[in-house]
């Protein structure tokens, strides 16, 4: 069985083993960044599929890491490396070029009036704002309007809409997980959903 060595996202300076085949809650945690990416190139309408890392990247958002097969985790290891790589080192400026030749024009743009924008956005549109009347069974009917958001479920089967914690939570010793946006609580991601997809696509995909 192949073990290959992949950088643990908590520390910067120790290698850590995991084994594709079988440590797919792990694979699926550190590439979660890569899979979003993925999901905001098909937003942007940039996404490639004669490209063998965005058509990966897509699987392990719909699928999950289990049901790569031996040629697809090669292509995890040799394409999506680097950029997992860039993006725990915190050199998000490397990992932002890599993607953002593929981009739509102005989509997600990093100028100081785009930041200012997005942020006003966010501040009059809260994640308890109702986007999409059609969502799949089970699924929660509130989210940010802008861009990808993440489905979360804690231990008692409840689901809710999670965030990653942030830098500065991280720093102050905070565990890296994903929790409920309004309350911290621990959930556990189980979906990466553009805004675009319909309920008809979230039940196929993770009804």
């Amino acid at each position: 069985m192949t073990t290959r060595m992949h950088r643990g996202a908590n520390d910067d300076d120790d290698n850590t083993e995991f084994d594709y085949e079988n440590d797919y809650d792990e694979l699926e945690d550190a590439y979660a960044p890569v899979v979003g990416m993925a999901i905001e190139l098909i937003e942007a309408g940039r996404m490639n599929e004669d490209r063998p890392e965005d058509r990966v990247a897509l699987k392990l958002s719909r699928s999950g890491a289990a049901s790569l097969t031996a040629d697809e985790m090669d292509v995890v290891h040799e394409r999506l490396n680097p950029l997992v790589e860039m993006y725990w080192k915190k050199d998000r400026a490397a990992f932002e070029a890599e993607f953002s030749r593929r981009r739509a024009p102005g989509f997600y743009d990093e100028s100081e009036a785009g930041h200012l924008a997005r942020k006003r956005f966010r501040k009059e549109n809260p994640p308890e704002v109702e986007f999409r009347a059609a969502v799949a069974p089970g699924l929660p009917v509130t989210a940010p309007q802008d861009g990808s958001w993440f489905v979360g479920k804690d231990r008692a089967g409840h689901f809710a809409h999670v965030r990653w914690r942030s830098d500065e939570e991280l720093e102050s010793g905070e565990n890296p997980d994903w929790v409920r946006w309004d309350t911290d609580e621990h959930f556990d991601l189980i979906a990466w959903v553009p805004s675009c997809w319909t309920g008809d696509d979230m039940a196929e995909a993770y009804g």
